[in-house]
This record gives C-alpha cells, structure tokens and sequence, in this order.
C-alpha cells in the first residue's frame, strides 16, 4: 500500500477547499472546519507523517487550522503536497513566468493630477456632501470630504512607491466611507496601474452613480471600472485565468486585490483568486480605549463620543470596549452620560443629526441581540431603544465591569461597552484573552498604563501585536491628523490587517500603494 499522501489531483474536486499560508512560524490552513470528508483526511495523513495530531492543534472559530512549522518532521512539504493546487487558481509560483513592469511612472504628472481631483473636490464640495447625505450623517460626509483631500494633496509623501506601474487591481469597497475609501483603495491605486475594478457595495447602489458623476471620475480616472452588480459576477470576471501545462502559458485577470471587510470573508476572498496575486486586506479590529487615573476626563468622553459614533458605529476602527479605571469611574460615566443625552438623532439630512439610520436593515436584529445578551448591564439612561421604522440604534451605554469579561464582540452600532477595571495589572484579562490576537489593531489611552507600555515591541518581533504607530495616546483614530491615507493603517492582528503572496501571509497595518510597490515592483526592480 502506498504510504504517501494522495496527489491533489487524485482528489475528487469537491474536495479542494482549503487555502495554506505561512504566517511566521505557523501554518494556517483556512477554510478546514468546512472542507469536506475526504480532504480532511488527506490532511490528518500528511500530519500523521509528520508525526502530528489534529487533536493536539489549534482550530479558531472562523475554521482556521493553526499548525507551528517545527511541530513535526518536514511538515510544511508534507502539507503542501496534501493541499497541492488542484485549480488553476493554485498552481505552484514556479510554474508562472515573472512578470515585468516596464512602464516607469512619472510622479509630477501624478500628483498633478492628484491636486486638480483635490481641487475639483473643493469645487464641488456641497454637491457632493447633498449625494453622501443619502447615505451618512454630515459630521461623517464632512470628515471624509477633508480626509480625501489631505491624502491627494500629500501624496507627496509616499512619493517613492509610485516607480512602475503594474497590472489590473480588483478593489473590494467597504459599507462606509464611500467617498474616502474610494479614493483610498481605488482613486490612488490606478495612479499607479493599469487599470482598477472597483466592488460597490449593493448597499450603495442607490446613490454611487450619482457620487461617481459629481466627482467627475470619467474626467479624472477613466482607467476606474466601478461594478455595481453581484459580488459572484464580479468574481467570475477578475479571477478568470488561463494555464498550459505544456507551455506553462500562464495569466491572471488581475495583478493585486484590496480588500475591505470581515475576516470570514476576506479568507473566502483570499481562496478565489491565485496565490500569486498580491492580496492587501482590512478587517476588523478590537481598538480599546483605556482611561486611567491620570486621564483628562473632557478629552476621555470627547473621543469615546467620537470614535463610537462616527458613522452609527459603523466603523472598524470603533472601541469594541472603553476599559476605565474605577478612580475615575464615576467622574467619566456622568460625563459621558452628558454627552449621549445631548446627541440628535435621526435623519442624515438634518446636518445636527450625529447618528442616523443604520445601513443595513438587517443588522437590527443582530444588534438586538447584543442588548438582550447585557440587559442587566444597560445604564438606567439608555434602554436599548431600536427605531425599527427608521433602522436607528439610540446611543445606548453598557455597563460591564471587567471582571464579568471583556467585551471581545464587535458590535458595528452606537453601542458604548464601559468597562471598569480595578488596577494596571487587570488590563490583562483583556488583552491576554486569545480572541484579542487575531484581531488587534489599536489601543488608545488616555492618561499613563505601564501595562500598555508593555505590550508595545518592534518591527522583527515574531509575536508583535502593538508597535509605538499602532497606540494612540491622549486623542483618537478620528482626530484630525491621527489617521491618514498617507500612512499604514491597521493592526498586526492577521483579522485587523494583512498582506499575503506566493502563500505567506504577514499581519500588519496596510497602504496599498506601499505594499503594492513592495510586493510586486520592488522585487523586480532589485533583480533588474
């Protein structure tokens, strides 16, 4: 009986449902929990070579099978030739001829044509703001407005990334942010591609034509394609590759992906298209915001108020927790009780309206849900009030010590989770807790935590987590000049951030136009 393990193309192909990446020294095999029988067991094999248990590993929740590359014998061929690439998607590096990116860009022309789109934004700036007010609250269309305009005009800064230009970029856009994260992730790309296909959120569909008209994109950036249709259309048409086996005639519709959205799904999206496609993901982040006994209390409140509304709590970069100290407990909830009772709520259009109607409809009862689970902690102001004619979640606060746990759960809602902790050293139930890693992004802190301090290591660190960029101290994510689109944003949670190629994958906060230069031109380049 032969010993090794089957071929993947001995393999039935509904079998082939699992991705593997190398993330530092751990093997991630995604999709394991849902792969079927028979590709399971081809898996269990290759380990049992290796000398490995399945039952001795790590299986996250989202299906993610973690194995160190040291545990066995040569378990990283072993895995390999187990998962192999059965579709064309996954064919091995080797067999893809190098690509070359001749075309040398030219940087004036660039940032010409990023100053006269910043300029045209100005112009043009109540129009725009009437089309975002369909979809978001003036305090959010206002922010962005201003965020897109200090990125084209400071592009300056990322000026050495802009060297060659490269293939076609799919970029899948997020729920919010429509004018921002459009420029972020699909304006600036095709500065330097050849062209960018850019997901539209289904969501979006009743007002982006109109915003994409006032922005004049066909004027400024005829090589954007938005694509407002389904997301399996989409797919079908950006991943569509040719291979020989005879010639190794090998292509891919497109040369990188950005993508925006949950983990789940961005390990969905991460199997579609070929390991060789330079894939730039933001997910989700747990972003605390800590208060301790030397906080400015006004300025505590100023931006729990800040990053949990912006945009209903539609933002990944909201606080799934605000852990505060119990000497200042009470001086922080009067305030920030304060502070909720005099936000307006209701329509966008009223421009004094800080929280309007959720995107999706069929959030409410997911957020419902959230309320029923803490009904013994809601504050006696705030009941958990769901405005299901209109879809508005009334800023509604959570009281829950953290000794009861830490609140881990993103709720993408005006949801305050208050937590009171009783000393430095009890921050670490929070972030010791193992659902913390995957998604690690930011911590901000007002006041001083010898804890945090702890936490912060540097750029080479096999299990880093927090680097000085990724703690913000005494302000917010959504403070003027703290996030930019100059710089990386993210986590070094692989849920938060990450880029992946050639089957690694590398946790880390993301800016395409960096990683895009570093992954696919810088390497040529070297070589040249």
């Amino acid at each position: 009986m032969n010993s090794q393990p089957a071929r993947v193309n001995e393999a039935p192909e509904d079998a082939i449902q699992c991705s593997m990446v190398i993330e530092g020294e751990d093997i991630l095999v995604n999709g394991f929990t849902t792969a079927s029988e028979q590709y399971r067991s081809l898996l269990e094999q290759a380990l049992s070579e290796a000398g490995v248990s399945i039952s001795d590993l790590h299986i996250s929740e989202d299906g993610v099978l973690c194995i160190p590359r040291n545990k066995g014998n040569n378990v990283t061929a072993l895995l390999g030739r187990a998962i192999g690439f059965t579709n064309t998607k996954n064919h091995q590096l080797s067999d893809i001829p190098t690509k070359e990116y001749s075309t040398e860009l030219d940087f004036s022309d660039i940032t010409r044509r990023a100053m006269e789109f910043a300029d045209m934004l100005d112009k043009k700036r109540e129009s725009i703001i009437q089309i975002l007010l369909r979809y978001e609250t003036y305090e959010a269309a206002d922010d962005e407005l201003q965020r897109t305009t200090d990125l084209l005009r400071n592009l300056s800064t990322n000026s050495q990334y802009f060297q060659r230009e490269v293939g076609p970029i799919a970029s899948f856009l997020p729920s919010n942010q429509p004018l921002y994260a459009f420029t972020c992730s699909a304006v600036i790309p095709p500065l330097m591609a050849e062209k960018v296909h850019a997901k539209v959120p289904r969501g979006m569909n009743h007002f982006f034509s109109d915003l994409m008209k006032a922005i004049e994109l066909e004027t400024h950036f005829s090589n954007i394609e938005p694509h407002d249709g389904s997301r399996d259309e989409f797919l079908k048409r950006h991943t569509q590759t040719t291979y020989d086996g005879h010639t190794k005639d090998f292509s891919t519709a497109v040369d990188a992906v950005i993508f925006t959205g949950s983990t789940a799904n961005s390990v969905e999206m991460r199997r579609e298209f070929h390991r060789r496609v330079l894939m730039i993901v933001n997910g989700s982040g747990h972003n605390p915001l800590i208060v301790t006994p030397e906080a400015d209390i006004h300025g505590a409140v100023r931006s729990s108020l800040r990053v949990q509304l912006y945009n209903q709590g539609q933002d990944c970069a909201g606080p799934n927790s605000i852990l505060v100290h119990r000497d200042v407990y009470a001086r922080y909830i009067e305030k920030l009780v304060a502070g909720v009772r005099d936000v307006k709520v209701g329509p966008y259009q009223d421009r004094e309206n800080r929280v309007g109607p959720m995107s999706k409809k069929g959030d409410l009862a997911r957020i419902q849900s959230i309320i029923e689970d803490n009904t013994e902690f809601l504050h006696p102001s705030t009941e958990g009030v769901i405005r299901v004619g209109s879809s508005i979640v009334e800023p509604t606060i959570i009281e829950k010590p953290l000794s009861e746990g830490g609140n881990l759960q993103e709720s993408f809602a005006p949801l305050f989770f208050i937590q009171q902790y009783e000393n430095d050293d009890e921050l670490g139930a929070y972030f010791q807790h193992p659902q913390y890693r995957n998604n690690a992004m930011y911590i901000t802190v007002y006041g001083d935590s010898p804890y945090v301090d702890s936490l912060v290591g540097t750029a080479g660190d096999k299990r880093l987590l927090h680097d000085s960029s990724t703690i913000i101290r005494n302000s917010d994510l959504h403070a003027p000049g703290v996030e930019r689109g100059i710089k990386p944003y993210g986590g070094y949670g692989k849920g938060a951030s990450n880029v992946s190629i050639g089957g690694e994958l590398t946790p880390k906060p993301t800016l395409p136009q960096r990683d895009i230069y570093e992954k696919l031109v810088a390497p040529l380049l070297k070589d040249s």
